[in-house]
């Protein structure tokens, strides 16, 4: 699928003033999304696969489609897979970078991958502990990171259950989330971000349902049900959920 460029892209000199001066008071601020910002990582996949995708997984595409009131961000992802893009809508708040994948939002999004302001040597419980011990996150330190997308100034965060490290993230302020991980869930790298129009962001999301509307027919139908829902292009989304239910003649 080829994605128009004529979007609000990033400056990159602008990226690197906001690097600077954040980095100038060795901490991250709490950052906020607009809608349409765009990011896609490359996946290489855990040692021991955990979901039918990790197998199959190339690379996941999100974009931002919504805030809902809980400050929840509403996000459309794409996993890019040896069987043509799998398309979901997925939840995410500012303390956390893992979208989570639901039918429903149906609360706070349960992992603190952040704790804002970041700063080096700041610790936080990460997910509580209940039949096992707690995960503790703690930024280790400031560390230079290279992705597909650049190279970064990024805040190194390490995730550990006792004496055993689960993950290591690198958070970039200038992309306003992690630009890589590393660990039990596999390994993503950032290979694009950019701020896209409102617009061009619901018509990629379109496109992308039309695209796959005949080879999973039930996943589109549940995606439009929620944008119907949520208030999100709901004219086209009616539309679409219209033509998918009327049998051909």
């Amino acid at each position: 699928m080829t994605i128009s460029r004529k979007v609000i892209s990033y400056s990159v000199l602008a990226l690197w003033l906001a690097v600077s001066l954040v980095f100038g008071q060795c901490r991250a601020e709490l950052p906020s999304w607009d809608i349409g910002l765009y990011w896609q990582y490359s996946y290489g996949p855990p040692e021991v696969p955990t979901t039918p995708y990790d197998t199959i997984t190339s690379s996941i595409e999100y974009w931002v489609l919504a805030r809902v009131p809980e400050g929840i961000y509403v996000l459309f992802s794409i996993y890019k897979t040896a069987h043509g893009p799998i398309p979901f809508l997925a939840y995410a708040d500012m303390q956390s970078p893992y979208p989570t994948v639901a039918s429903r939002f149906e609360g706070p999004v349960v992992f603190q991958a952040y704790a804002f302001p970041l700063e080096v040597g700041k610790q936080w419980v990460a997910r509580p502990g209940h039949d096992a011990e707690p995960v503790v996150a703690e930024v280790q330190g400031i560390e230079m990171i290279q992705t597909g997308f650049g190279t970064f100034d990024t805040f190194h965060v390490r995730y550990q259950q006792g004496a055993t490290v689960i993950s290591d993230l690198y958070y970039a302020p200038g992309v306003k989330t992690f630009v890589k991980q590393a660990g039990e869930r596999g390994i993503l790298a950032l290979e694009e971000s950019w701020q896209f129009t409102p617009e061009a962001t619901l018509a990629t999301v379109f496109a992308v349902l039309e695209e796959v509307s005949s080879s999973r027919p039930d996943l589109t139908l549940e995606i439009l049900q929620r944008l119907i829902e949520l208030g999100i292009g709901q004219q086209q989304a009616l539309s679409m959920m219209d033509e998918l239910l009327t049998p051909d003649e």
